[in-house]
């Protein structure tokens, strides 16, 4: 053995450039194969049948993302009367139950268990959730649905509208907001902080959403959709300044992008609605 290897070594010494070419055609094919053989990466974060996979699986498929649109009704006794007195009280405990019981319609909240009623008395918000995706529109004959079901509250003596405006006095314009406005906007009471809990974490509310809406995010900066704001003057003539009607998750994202330094456009379309 010390006679071969005495032999082979003298052969490197003499012959160094073949040596060092065939080890680089060695190197050179063994490199080859693996690339070959390997198959391909994966970029994924799961770890199939990891335990701590298998508890975020389950948390998935009991706990999913919320992905559904909703509306406020807003309920106004007349001068004089609360929403929280025997008759009004049960004017709309009778339009809340009938709006529940609509296709199309998964939950309505009661303002006197989500505490949405004025410190006067005189009003009170309910929250209608749909089925409807965010992504898709609420079908007509739902909102026709939900509406109608108002109605009762009103030939009561109560004054029932969408949103705390009568849409018939509304003007609706495509605008561009510049993006600093958005980071103190409101919404309505009933959704007060949801916002802020879709900044905490923007990457993970556009991972969720259908592809093109990252896409948008990282190539313009903005929302793939407008959302819908109102000018206050609509519910105070005396306020000033903008809210949010829809689209909360989008402004959210929007404010936890620029807090973490993300790409983020100068000014973004919303369709405002004016008096």
């Amino acid at each position: 053995m010390a006679t071969l290897l005495y032999r082979l070594g003298a052969f490197s010494a003499r012959r160094w450039r073949t040596m060092l070419i065939g080890w680089l055609l060695t190197l050179a094919a063994v490199v080859g194969l693996g690339l070959t053989l390997a198959g391909s990466f994966a970029d994924s974060g799961s770890i199939p049948g990891s335990p701590a996979q298998t508890a975020l699986t389950k948390m998935d498929r009991h706990f999913p993302e919320p992905d559904q649109q909703s509306a406020q009704i807003v309920f106004q006794a007349p001068p004089g009367q609360k929403v929280t007195d025997a008759a009004p009280r049960t004017a709309v405990a009778d339009a809340l139950e009938a709006m529940g019981r609509i296709f199309g319609v998964s939950e309505v909240e009661n303002p006197a268990e989500s505490g949405t009623v004025s410190k006067d008395g005189r009003t009170a918000v309910a929250e209608v959730t749909f089925a409807t995706k965010e992504a898709d529109d609420v079908p007509d004959g739902t909102l026709d649905a939900v509406r109608a079901a108002g109605d009762g509250a009103e030939q009561a003596g109560l004054k029932a509208v969408y949103g705390g405006i009568d849409l018939r006095d509304v003007t609706w314009r495509l605008e561009m907001i510049p993006a600093a406005d958005f980071i103190g906007m409101p919404t309505g009471a009933s959704d007060a902080g949801c916002i802020e809990s879709f900044a905490e974490n923007p990457v993970h509310w556009v991972k969720v959403r259908p592809s093109e809406v990252g896409r948008h995010w990282e190539e313009h900066g903005t929302w793939l959709r407008p959302p819908i704001l109102i000018d206050l003057r609509l519910l105070d003539p005396s306020d000033s300044g903008l809210q949010v009607l829809e689209g909360r998750t989008r402004v959210g994202v929007l404010r936890g992008r620029l807090r973490e330094g993300l790409h983020v456009a100068s000014h973004h379309q919303a369709w405002v609605g004016h008096p």
